[in-house]
């Protein structure tokens, strides 16, 4: 007998226990319908995974696959960039499952979606609510940190790292940011006593440079206006230039020193998502 011939026979005998246990076993509609779906998904066709797992939520009338299918949709949303689709259907998962530790899974997988969303009072809530249930403080306390972190609160976020455990390298990061940070109460502070001085200390020399040009300037005119007896047009420089200027200043100070301040946080979350390891939103 040929080789081949041989080695068809060899293949044919080994494969007929696998076809007859195969004839036996019937797979039902739905798992044909899931397989599909999770094989679009796992292809990255997000669109067309998502239609399938719709059409999967519909025929599966004894819900069975329903929480799996609408954890499926909302993921495929959130990698589409659709954070409020995804959102609401993190959310009818939820709702959909009465099992503790898959409700627990929802609950932050929707959290991270108001982070992509920079929601940041929603998922500070949902943290509320997953605590509450779970009594998992070090994994809320974790997110807590990245929300803080996203909305540039660096000193919460660091505190939050160091009690979830799980970020104490991010709050080594964050604390050293924390040293460079401009204060905006003293930014704010030194432009009151001396306008320009904010901007000027926050590196915006030109900046500070007009702003205290033109405060003296008004400061000086209204005065004169006040001193030569010309009240009504003393107040209405006052009111109308110097002031308006003088307040521009202020803001202008706290303006660039948050700039600054988003800035280094920025540059942290950009670098963490090419070399930090651990769970990111």
């Amino acid at each position: 007998m040929k080789k081949p011939i041989k080695i068809l026979l060899f293949l044919l005998i080994t494969a007929l226990p696998v076809l007859q246990i195969s004839a036996q076993v019937k797979v039902s509609p739905l798992r044909i319908q899931k397989l599909y779906a999770d094989s679009l998904f796992n292809a990255g066709n997000y669109y067309q995974a998502i239609t399938e797992y719709k059409r999967l939520i519909f025929f599966d009338k004894a819900c069975e696959l329903k929480t799996y299918s609408l954890e499926q949709i909302a993921v495929a949303y959130k990698k589409g960039g659709f954070y409020k689709n995804a959102a609401d259907y993190f959310s009818e998962a939820l709702i959909n499952t009465e099992d503790i530790v898959e409700k627990g899974k929802i609950e932050i997988s929707l959290v991270r979606t108001f982070l992509c969303e920079r929601k940041i009072d929603k998922a500070l809530n949902e943290l509320d609510e997953y605590e509450t249930f779970s009594g998992d403080s070090l994994i809320a306390d974790y997110w807590r940190g990245w929300t803080y972190m996203l909305n540039n609160q660096t000193r919460l976020a660091s505190y939050y790292f160091k009690r979830s455990k799980a970020g104490n390298e991010i709050a080594e990061r964050l604390d050293s940011i924390a040293q460079k940070e401009y204060s905006v109460f003293n930014v704010k502070l030194m432009s009151y006593i001396l306008p320009g001085s904010g901007q000027i200390y926050t590196g915006h020399y030109l900046s500070g440079a007009m702003s205290f040009a033109w405060n003296a300037l008004f400061g000086y005119m209204t005065i004169k206006a006040f001193h030569d007896r010309r009240i009504v047009e003393g107040l209405l420089i006052g009111d109308l230039l110097w002031y308006r200027f003088y307040r521009g200043n202020i803001q202008n100070a706290e303006k660039f020193a948050n700039e600054k301040n988003i800035k280094l946080i920025n540059q942290l979350i950009e670098n963490l998502q090419n070399n930090y390891k651990g769970k990111m939103p």
